[in-house]
């Protein structure tokens, strides 16, 4: 996890400041949806806030389906050259 800036000094009433917080999944993590609870601390308060997450595995199917229809048809077209009456 990175957050920039890791901390923010001082904010004045009605101040908006952006925190971007980077979370990088390990390679071997199953697709699913997880849950990630921000905490921001003050000298006065505290907040929680719950963000959902959803990991999506990378897929290569429709890529390998379209890679075997094509071999299929050269091959078909192949058969019927070669064994066409002439």
């Amino acid at each position: 996890v990175d957050v920039s800036p890791e901390e923010i000094t001082s904010i004045g009433p009605g101040e908006k400041k952006t925190v971007t917080v980077t979370v990088v999944p390990p390679a071997n993590i199953a697709a699913s949806e997880y849950k990630i609870t921000l905490n921001v601390v003050s000298d006065e308060e505290e907040e929680s806030d719950d963000i959902r997450i959803i990991i999506k595995e990378q897929s290569y199917v429709g890529i390998i389906g379209i890679l075997l229809l094509g071999v299929i048809a050269g091959g078909v077209f192949y058969f019927f050259r070669k064994h066409a009456r002439r």
